[in-house]
Order: structure tokens, then C-alpha cells, then sequence
């Protein structure tokens, strides 16, 4: 009989989590991801992976010793049980190691197709996971996997699906069977641990929460007062997976009580980022977007208030600083000259308020030694896409059309702002050329003889913020 290793499913899911997402060629992006439990690093803002280590996840290797590298040729299909000890998949497949037979103690494995867990769209079909075998190491190309599928477990119908009595683990897209446990709603579960929530209940952000999934529970989507019933179907292929949360205002920190702090948890079908109460045993802190902050191991916020990450993004070396929360629909915490830079994080439709100086503005306005550098594309003001500028080393000397220096590992460069630093020609000299924007009315229009070449910023790339270039070229 086999008994499945579910700390290597899970962990393999977890890996997947925030890493930051770069909006804007030249801006730095986050290296650390946000936790409703309140850790930065590995663990993803949803919460429902229960919280398990990245780096518990057992690689599998090919007989090269390559891992993901795909099977030797054998007969064996996908899906098939293997020997990890002796790969015999098919090609293009591998043999992972997926448990131990309890009657042997011999490990246990089955022929997955092979993905990379950076590539987007995912390598795997809809119904799977691109699993990593080991942690992603920083700034890697790729990051190669195994497509595990879903064993479509549904709350209110897991014994059924599942032959016994189960709980469901969710790692979106996919959901996987697991033993019923004991840990009643509210409670703390950690399947890496073996702590599970009894059945129907979903261990999400580390704690049990109660299913609101219709007749099957008998609970027609009812949740107790004060809680909300969140529909999260879509994220899992259709499959019926809705639970009850206390929700909260995760920018105003609105919603809960004394002792709670209100976290990331979802996205509304409109876009908008929904939070969730947790209990938080600390002191909160008071620092805002923009403020000097004190980061710590056991939040994401440090002594910011709890709507915003603690960290220095921006500059290699900076100060940490307090950045809020935002999304498309919410820039209420994005004050002064930022904007919400989106998607942040890699939770669709979070973003961070961005920017401290005016791309367009006058020389001098980042102080001695500084320069405002043209770093993100973000929303600001009712404008879906607006430059914003972040104050870093550097010098405003040169104007317009002048030769200039670019330092091509810090894009520390001379420019005065509303310029960048580039070539118009590949291999020609750098000189500054004016940044322009099809907003109506902002006044950031290129002089005579030019044109605003845009989608050459962003990904995807804008339509909306460009270059000044010569009306007979086009950038390169």
C-alpha cells in the first residue's frame, strides 16, 4: 500500500510563492514575497498552502543526475508508478519520488511530465502544478519542476473522492487529499507538521477554516455572522471550493478587533484586494508610505502600519522604507509622488505604492548626490498608466540630446529628469532623450521633429509611456 509524502506536495507548492514582479525596465523588484502569517519570504499572500517549508521539497533527478531533465526513453507512461531509484518513464517524463510502500519501506514514485516553475503560462496542463524539485535559487533563468495533478478534492464531497475520510490541502490550481485530522475551526493546522483540520474544514493561512459550499455541506453558503463566504472555484478549475472568512479593509485596517491585524487574503472578481483578520500578538506600528522602517523576522510590516511591506526594494544599499499596499481599484495609501505599481507581487492584483519624485519634475528635488530616475509604470490619479520616479545616486547634468553616462548594472545615470539614459542606435552613443506620455492634457509632449514612441517600456509594454525619438526612426 502506498502512503503518500505530503510535505513533498506541499512544499513543492509553497515554492511557488511572492517573489516579486518587476512592472518597469530599471526598477528593482521585491525579494521577498508577503505572508498573511506575517513572514516575508516563501509562503504565499492567499494562505493556502498551509505554510509549509520551500525548501523541504525532495528534488528528483534523470540518470544524469540532471533534475527535470525527463526520463530515459522507457515505456513507462505518465501517470505510471516507477522506481525513483531507477527511472524507467517515457520520455519527456520523470520518475519523482511521491511516498514509501509500507509493507517494504521503498520509495515510491510516478512518471510526471517535466515543467519549469518560472515559466509563464505555466508548462502543465490546467488540471496540474508545476512543482519545483528543489527551491528556486535568486535571478535563475529556470527553475525546473514536475506537473503533479489535481486529485480534484472538494470539501463537502472529500471522503467520496478521496476513498477515506479527508481534508482538502489547496495549492492552486490543484487541490490534493489528505487524512482528516483533529483541529476544529479557528484552530491552528500544519500539514508539514501532520496537524490537519477535521473534515470539511480547509487549513488556509495556517488556520481551519469552515467550508460555505452549498447543499453538499448543507450549509447553502451560510457562514457565521460577521464572516463572509469566499467563492475561490476559479482558482481550482471550477471545482467547489468556498470557505468563510472575516474580511477586512487591508488598506484602511478596518474590520477587526483588538489583537488582530488585517492581511492579505484575496481578490474580488472586480480586482480589488480583500484582507483577512489574524490574530497578531505584537505592538503595531505606526510608519507610513515613504517613512524609514525597522524590518523584523516575524511580519512583513516591521513598525509600519500592517497595509504595508517593510523592505528596501528600490536601491542596493537604501534604508529600508514603509510601502503600502494598492491595487487597480485602490491607491488611497499611495501618497505624495508614488503610484501603484502592478502587479508587485506575485499575488494577481496586488501592487505597491511606488515613487518619490516627479519623472517630469525640476533638477534638484532628490537632494545632493541624487537624481530622479524614470523607474516604474504604475496608476496614479485616475491614470491607469503614469510614470513614477524614484529618487537614487546620481547626478541631473546633462539636458535633452546631450551625451551621457549609464552605468549598465545600476542604471545610475547624468540625465536631468524627464530623460533616460540610451542609445538610439544598437552600439551608437548614449545620449539623453526626453520621455513623453499619450495622456491627455499631462503636457509631456515631444518637441518638434519627434515623436513618442511608446511600447518600448513594461511588460507587457505600454502604450502609453514613451520616448522622444526622431519622426523618420524608431527605437531600435
Amino acid at each position: 500500500m502506498e502512503r503518500s509524502n505530503l510535505m513533498l506536495v506541499l512544499a513543492a507548492a509553497v515554492a511557488l510563492a511572492v517573489s516579486g514582479c518587476k512592472t518597469e525596465e530599471g526598477g528593482a523588484s521585491p525579494d521577498a514575497g508577503v505572508s498573511p502569517a506575517g513572514n516575508t519570504g516563501g509562503t504565499d499572500p492567499a494562505g493556502a498552502t498551509g505554510g509549509t517549508d520551500p525548501a523541504g521539497a525532495t528534488g528528483g533527478s534523470d540518470p544524469a543526475g540532471q533534475p527535470g531533465g525527463g526520463g530515459g526513453g522507457g515505456a513507462l507512461e505518465k501517470g505510471a508508478q516507477c522506481d525513483p531509484r531507477n527511472d524507467q518513464c517515457d520520455r519527456g517524463l520523470i520518475c519523482q519520488e511521491i511516498g514509501t510502500d509500507e509493507a517494504t519501506m521503498e520509495p515510491v514514485g510516478r512518471c510526471f511530465s517535466t515543467c519549469d516553475t518560472l515559466s509563464d503560462p505555466s508548462d502543465c496542463e490546467a488540471n496540474e502544478l508545476c512543482a519545483p524539485f528543489a527551491e528556486c535559487a535568486d535571478g535563475a533563468a529556470r527553475c525546473p519542476g514536475y506537473c503533479f495533478p489535481s486529485e480534484d478534492c472538494e470539501p463537502c464531497a472529500a471522503e467520496a473522492t478521496c476513498g477515506r475520510p479527508a481534508t482538502c490541502l489547496l495549492a492552486s490550481p490543484i487541490t490534493v487529499c489528505a487524512p482528516a485530522g483533529e483541529a476544529a475551526v479557528g484552530e491552528a493546522c500544519d500539514p508539514s507538521m501532520d496537524i490537519f483540520c477535521a473534515a470539511p474544514n480547509l487549513c488556509i493561512g495556517g488556520t481551519c477554516k469552515a467550508p460555505c459550499g452549498g447543499d453538499a455541506c448543507g450549509q447553502n453558503d451560510s457562514c457565521p455572522e460577521g464572516e463572509s463566504c469566499i467563492d475561490a472555484s476559479a482558482d481550482y478549475n471550477g471545482l467547489n471550493i468556498k470557505y468563510c472568512i472575516k474580511k477586512c479593509d487591508i488598506y484602511a485596517q478596518t474590520g477587526c478587533v483588538a489583537g488582530e491585524v488585517c492581511v492579505v487574503a484575496g481578490r474580488e472578481p472586480n480586482g480589488s484586494i480583500y484582507g483577512e483578520c489574524t490574530t497578531y500578538a505584537g505592538t503595531v506600528g505606526a510608519g507610513v508610505q515613504g517613512e524609514a522602517c525597522m524590518p523584523d523576522d516575524a511580519t512583513y510590516f516591521g513598525n509600519c502600519q500592517p497595509g504595508h511591506v517593510c523592505n528596501n526594494f528600490f536601491e542596493e544599499g537604501g534604508d529600508p522604507t514603509c510601502n503600502a499596499f494598492c491595487d487597480v481599484n485602490n491607491q488611497t495609501n499611495c501618497t505624495g509622488a508614488s503610484g501603484c505599481a502592478l502587479p508587485f507581487f506575485n499575488f494577481d492584483g496586488l501592487g505597491a505604492c511606488v515613487g518619490d519624485c516627479d519623472v517630469f519634475g525640476a533638477v534638484g528635488q532628490c537632494g545632493e548626490g541624487r537624481a530622479c530616475e524614470f523607474a516604474y509604470i504604475g496608476a496614479r490619479g485616475g491614470n491607469p498608466e503614469v510614470a513614477l520616479g524614484l529618487c537614487a545616486a546620481g547626478q541631473e547634468t546633462v539636458a535633452t540630446g546631450g551625451a551621457c553616462q549609464l552605468n549598465m548594472n545600476t542604471g545610475e545615470n547624468n540625465c536631468e529628469p524627464g530623460n533616460i539614459c540610451a542609445a538610439l542606435q544598437q552600439g551608437g552613443a548614449t545620449t539623453c532623450i526626453k520621455l513623453c506620455d499619450t495622456i491627455p492634457d499631462s503636457g509631456h509632449t515631444c518637441p518638434a521633429g519627434t515623436m513618442c514612441q511608446t511600447e518600448v517600456f513594461g511588460d507587457p509594454a505600454s502604450t502609453v509611456i514613451g520616448a522622444c525619438i526622431p519622426a523618420q526612426g524608431m527605437m531600435p
